[in-house]
């Protein structure tokens, strides 16, 4: 098996200095911090928010924050035991 790296790939040692941004999508709020930044911003989401909407939004909060990688979490139902 053949690994082939793509050259925009960040090497192994300056992933431990990445800044992240984790934009959380919740049921009332999408919320998000980055590192080095102490306090989180947020805006109403909900059922009918789209991605065409919330994608703006986090621009919008985050203009001012330097980051190298995005993370993202989100809300769902699901059954007991089941992931």
């Amino acid at each position: 098996m053949e690994v082939i790296a793509s050259k925009s790939a960040t090497p192994c040692k300056d992933r431990l200095n990445m800044n992240v941004l984790v934009v959380d999508v919740g049921g009332t709020h999408v919320k998000i911090l980055a590192t080095g930044q102490k306090q989180s911003r947020e805006f109403p989401s909900g059922p009918k928010l789209t991605p065409k909407q919330m994608v703006p939004g986090v621009k919008n909060l985050a203009k001012d924050w330097r980051y190298d990688a995005i993370i993202q979490s989100f809300s769902h139902p699901r059954k007991p035991f089941e992931i």
